[in-house]
């Protein structure tokens, strides 16, 4: 296990980790720190809860902690760096990490004070009150937006179609719709233009429910950044929608799904931005791991 959680595959790693936190504990102290050094933000947040957990468990508690919050810190500045909006779910871990394991400096965390997401800015507040017992102020500061599409955008991705070229299965032909959801649909068209899906997989596939997929790292936390908002429309989540994958509300990462069945539970909750016109029975062949082979973007 201690092999596998040095592996070259992110995914393969992080559940190394997670059985190495169950059999070994705080003796894989030296494999979890590694982990932080990683770019994935699964593997990561993985790391940091068992950092976390079995630093308070550690009979060198002091000691742990020594050597954690250095690495929990220098994690979190990099993924700050980036200034990315999907990093949020890794940049928390990271803060509640180092905040269980304690011994960090007010400096630490003072810069956090005027991040560019509201939750992590928050997050920082809330562990200097814990640590210093004072109450820190706040300041937003914005990340460039990008346009919304206009008009004469907006008219051509109405007849426009997304085909995933799949690999040994055939093609998904899905055509877009700008008129539920203009922003996501002008993204999805933009990333596949861009070749952004080329190679990517569905990495998720649940029967009778979804096949989800178009994650750089083939898991739910890796996505294309900033967030994209959710547009929500009154259309159903009927069999063949392809729907805006997200973790919370306005979480979109350009990770998508597509309804296996008729997912009434889903109506009002997710945005819809296209829909399979022709190659559902690809779709039903799809199992985790497919590749899609290319992305092609054909307009009428």
């Amino acid at each position: 296990m201690r092999g596998l959680a040095g592996d070259e595959d992110p995914n393969v790693r992080e559940a190394a980790l997670q059985g190495l936190g169950t059999v070994v504990g705080d003796e894989g102290r030296d494999e979890y720190l590694a982990a932080l050094e990683s770019d994935d933000p699964q593997l990561v947040m993985t790391a940091a809860r068992l950092v976390s957990t079995h630093a308070a468990a550690a009979a060198a508690a002091a000691a742990a902690a020594e050597t954690s919050v250095p690495a929990l810190l220098a994690s979190l500045a990099r993924f700050t760096a980036v200034r990315r909006e999907t990093e949020r779910d890794v940049r928390v871990a990271l803060l509640v990490a180092i905040g269980e394991v304690g011994g960090f400096s007010p400096d630490d965390l003072t810069p956090y004070l005027a991040d560019f997401d509201d939750v992590v800015r928050d997050l920082a507040a809330t562990r200097l009150f814990e640590s210093t017992g004072t109450v820190h102020e706040t300041t937003r500061t914005n990340l460039p937006r990008t346009p919304p599409p206009d008009a004469a955008r907006i008219a051509e991705l109405a007849g426009a179609q997304v085909i995933l070229h799949m690999a040994d299965l055939g093609a998904i032909v899905i055509a877009l719709r700008p008129d539920l959801a203009a922003t996501n649909a002008d993204r999805f068209a933009r990333l596949a233009a861009e070749g952004y899906f080329d190679g990517l997989t569905f990495h998720r596939v649940v029967p009778n429910f979804v096949i989800q997929g178009g994650s750089p790292h083939a898991n739910e936390y890796m996505g294309d950044g900033p967030y994209s908002r959710d547009e929500i429309s009154d259309h159903p989540h009927w069999r063949g929608t392809v729907g805006l994958s997200t973790r919370g509300r306005d979480t979109g990462d350009a990770q998508i799904f597509i309804n296996l069945v008729d997912n009434v539970r889903l109506d009002f909750n997710y945005t819809i931005h296209g829909e399979v016109v022709e190659g559902m029975e690809i779709v039903d062949a799809v199992q985790e791991g497919a590749v899609i082979e290319r992305a092609e973007v054909v307009t009428r």
